[in-house]
């Protein structure tokens, strides 16, 4: 209700921490910029078996974790 979204990381195994605040006027845009922060800090040397995200099933998802993947 203030203006932002904030985009968390949880791991039961570990902890959450605070990924991105971004404002809702841009909310899509921050949002995806914060999952490929996400993608290349915590899967930059090993790729899950198991991975669960909003909007995973998007092209530029998929494709992120396709350059991830390619080397």
């Amino acid at each position: 209700g203030d203006g932002f979204w904030y985009v968390f990381h949880e791991d039961p195994a570990v902890d959450t921490w605070l990924l991105a605040i971004v404002p809702s006027t841009c909310a899509g845009e921050g949002f995806r910029a914060a999952q490929c922060q996400w993608l290349r800090e915590v899967y930059t040397d090993v790729l899950p078996t198991s991975l669960t995200a909003h909007g995973m099933n998007e092209p530029w998802f998929i494709r992120r974790l396709v350059e991830l993947a390619a080397p």
